[in-house]
């Protein structure tokens, strides 16, 4: 029978992706299950498991995908987060959800093919539910495939992943929420500076030439803005030269309007020059026809092409003045000087009242945050936790409370030693459900290669990429999880695995290796008991 819910807002219960090898059904809720074959779906289901003593999170589920390199995890991790961004005409996930008590099949185009046959009433549906996505990737190697998610962005995708450059870039204002969440102690000797990263005019008139430099515009929009402003004076437009500035680099930052923003502000300055001339202007090789308009004329056609080309302009002076305010009482020499993380954010909650302006500018790329001083691991577990709770805090502050939310993490244990890598799973659960609002909504969704994450997955949630299945690590150990987790029937590696299987050989009375040898590789084992052990085996044969 079908269980009825109260709930509006959508439940998803399982997924349905495509690996390399075979069809693969990841079943979230634990309400439903999918059963697949190359032709048919089937749904069943398989009512609400009991959670076992001491496992309960308040979270909507949690898996780990894991698989040898090259098994797509990476992908279907992109491949889950791109199904639910609105604007997207293809997909290669499909969503059995449940909304209002019905029960719903959204299968993508590469699944289009699949009958649905089941004993319980499920619709087909085109629609998908609206859920949310935050992804991040330690991997520095994965910009490619991330970037069409990137430039389709609709709102639903959030994509925290580091940027790798000279300097650790991160969202400031969150490393003070996520410093609960982060091992003891490091954090007290990391140093964080700020920068400020504005276009400035030249960049201005540089991007400008470029886009009318050519068929479209035939004119060198880059000369005649720089005639408007030097013609002027700079020091009698420095507030519309700021607003400039902001609207420009905010708009260069984003990867949807990077290519086209010179072009719209040339497109509102000629329409507004046109206006004041009360016709088309042919325009010289060096814009002399400027000179003659008011000084009045030139700082209205500026104001109005801003105005035009990018309606926020309140929103932009008030960034002007926050950035003057960062300037005057933060910076020097346009950088910060060395401050721990808990001055520099008992200095910004003295200084400025607006955190969502501030965290927008972040965003934006206009303000950055440097950390310092720390090892590569503490540096990258302290930019984990951070980016994560920054993209919780932003769903958070987006006024919806309904919809599921995906939080879709690749190896974000790399880099951590294996003592950090035990708090890991439960790091990530601590730090979700410190959202109350989210938690109860959010599947999260781990790749790793780590034998130690694989064990701390909840029962029955381990996802096995590379042979399309599901497995149970829980209560393993290690040499158990190396074999029926990961396939590999030990743990040495090609390396010492050869002379170990000579010394077993030399036991077996099948080893071409001499007394001496055996004695010498026993000699140089680490467990003192087998060690013992077997140099008293040894001299037992050699008396015999």
């Amino acid at each position: 029978m079908k269980k009825k819910s109260s709930r509006s807002s959508p439940i998803i219960h399982a997924l349905i992706v495509s690996t390399k090898n075979n069809l693969l059904s990841i079943p979230l809720s634990g309400e439903y299950c999918l059963a697949l074959d190359q032709s048919t779906v089937r749904v069943l289901y398989s009512g609400k498991k009991e959670v076992p003593v001491g496992l309960k999170r308040t979270v909507a589920s949690f898996h780990t995908l894991f698989g040898i390199n090259g098994s797509g995890k990476t992908e279907v991790l992109l491949d889950i987060a791109s199904v639910f961004q609105k604007d997207r005409n293809e997909a290669k996930t499909s969503v059995l959800y449940a909304r209002e008590g019905n029960l719903y099949l959204f299968l993508s185009t590469e699944h289009s093919h699949l009958e649905i046959l089941s004993d319980i009433e499920v619709s087909r549906s085109d629609l998908r539910p609206k859920a949310p996505s935050v992804f991040y990737t330690s991997s520095p190697f994965e910009n490619r495939r991330r970037s069409d998610l990137v430039r389709s962005n609709s709102g639903y995708w959030l994509d925290v992943s580091p940027r790798y450059a000279d300097a650790n870039l991160f969202d400031g204002l969150s490393l003070a929420e996520a410093m609960a969440h982060l091992p003891e102690g490091f954090i007290d000797n990391a140093q964080v500076e700020i920068g400020i990263h504005l276009l400035s005019l030249d960049d201005i008139y540089r991007s400008l030439s470029t886009a009318t430099l050519d068929h479209m515009f035939g004119v060198d929009g880059g000369v005649i803005l720089a005639r408007l402003i030097q013609a002027q004076g700079e020091q009698g437009l420095v507030d519309e030269i700021d607003i400039l500035r902001v609207l420009s680099s905010t708009l260069h930052a984003d990867p949807k309007t990077r290519l086209s923003w010179a072009q719209d502000l040339w497109r509102a300055l000629d329409t507004v020059l046109a206006k004041h001339y009360k016709k088309k202007m042919v325009y010289g090789a060096d814009g002399e026809e400027l000179v003659n308009l008011t000084k009045e004329d030139r700082k209205n056609i500026l104001w109005d092409a801003l105005s035009i080309s990018q309606r926020d302009v309140e929103r932009a002076e008030k960034i002007v003045k926050l950035i003057n305010l960062l300037r005057d009482r933060l910076l020097r020499g346009g950088r910060l000087g060395s401050l721990s993380p808990q001055s520099l954010y008992s200095r910004l909650e003295q200084l400025v009242r607006n955190k969502s302006l501030l965290r927008k500018c972040i965003t934006d790329g206009l303000i950055s945050f440097t950390l310092e001083g720390l090892s590569s691991g503490e540096t990258a577990i302290s930019m984990f936790y951070t980016a994560i709770n920054s993209a919780l805090m932003r769903l958070d502050d987006s006024g919806d409370k309904t919809s599921p939310v995906f939080i879709l993490i690749d190896e974000g244990e790399m880099f951590l030693h294996p003592s950090w890598q035990r708090k890991y799973v439960q790091g990530i659960h601590r730090l979700v459900e410190s959202f109350k609002a989210i938690a109860p909504r959010t599947h999260i969704l781990v790749s790793t290669h780590s034998l130690i994450v694989a064990a701390d997955t909840p029962p029955d949630c381990l996802i096995d990429i590379e042979n399309a299945r599901r497995v149970n690590g829980f209560g393993l150990g290690p040499k158990s999880l190396l074999e029926a987790v990961y396939q590999v029937d030990d743990l040495p590696g090609d390396y010492s695995r050869p002379t170990l299987e000579m010394l077993a050989k030399y036991f077996q009375k099948g080893s071409r290796i001499s007394r001496e040898d055996a004695t010498r590789i026993v000699q140089a084992l680490a467990d003192d008991n087998v060690r013992e052990y077997l140099l008293k085996r040894i001299a037992a044969e050699s008396q015999k």
